[in-house]
């Protein structure tokens, strides 16, 4: 009997990446980062893995000019060959491990997705819905661009024109505050979420610490009874930033020998 597959979609800042860790950290899971590839090649600098382009490139126009427009997913040959490749590392995965039990976060907001996720999996698939309000939304990304910043060794000036220049090209960059702001004017990433009942469960993360026990229960889980160390979840995902840093610019040196 495999073990269990479980994907955590819903809202940025949601939580989805946290709750896969600790899931990994205090129930055996093991997660599978549906964000590699944008971290392995990143389209504004050209650097990376230069194989990864038009995949990463693809999933751009589908997530940004399709999906956070609210005009659904858009053309499959944009967002296929990305989710294909998630589905592959899955598939890997559960060949090497076959009883274990697998965590994927990533952000798959329209139904047409989900259905193609399912339709690629040998067995059961579950997934979990996350929601934020706006100004949750906000704080939270703000926070995330600080510890991006830090992990890719990035200015602020940088991320800015990395994340909000292509969008909002008139918009200067006008210091810290400016993330919040900026985030509580342009909530676009809260965009083109379709909550259905092919979810086990959507739940709001207004509560951070009631997320994992709802988790739990949704998943039918015995709850965790220790003390839960949110910090040492959090680090999981800032250094494995800082690892996506070191492994992008590796593959980016193999091209230029």
């Amino acid at each position: 009997m495999p073990g269990r597959l479980v994907w955590m979609n819903g809202h940025a800042t949601a939580g989805k990446t946290w709750t896969a860790d600790y899931l990994v950290k205090y129930h055996g899971f093991h997660h599978v980062d549906g964000d590699e590839e944008l971290h392995l090649y990143q389209s504004d600098k050209d650097e990376g893995d230069i194989e990864l382009k038009s995949i990463v490139g693809g999933f751009t126009e589908y997530f940004v000019n399709y999906v956070l427009e609210g005009k659904g997913a858009g053309p499959d040959e944009n967002w296929q060959p990305f989710h294909d490749r998630v589905i592959q590392r899955v598939q890997a995965l559960r060949k090497t491990l076959p009883d274990a039990n697998i965590v994927v976060g990533l952000a798959t907001y329209p139904r047409v997705v989900r259905d193609y996720i399912r339709s690629r999996m040998d067995g059961p698939l579950t997934f979990v819905g996350m929601t934020v309000s706006p100004e949750e939304y906000a704080i939270s990304a703000a926070a995330r661009i600080v510890k991006f910043r830090e992990a890719q060794n990035f200015s602020d000036e940088e991320v800015w024109k990395m994340f909000v220049t292509p969008k909002h090209p008139d918009v200067p960059y006008t210091g810290k505050d400016g993330w919040v702001n900026h985030y509580m004017e342009h909530p676009t990433s809260l965009m083109g979420f379709e909550v259905s009942d092919d979810h086990i469960a959507v739940i709001s993360t207004k509560k951070r610490e009631q997320v994992p026990r709802e988790v739990e229960e949704a998943l039918n889980l015995a709850p965790y009874s220790g003390p839960v160390d949110v910090e040492a979840v959090s680090q999981v995902n800032y250094d494995r930033f800082k690892a996506y840093a070191e492994e992008r610019k590796q593959r980016h040196d193999l091209r230029f020998p």
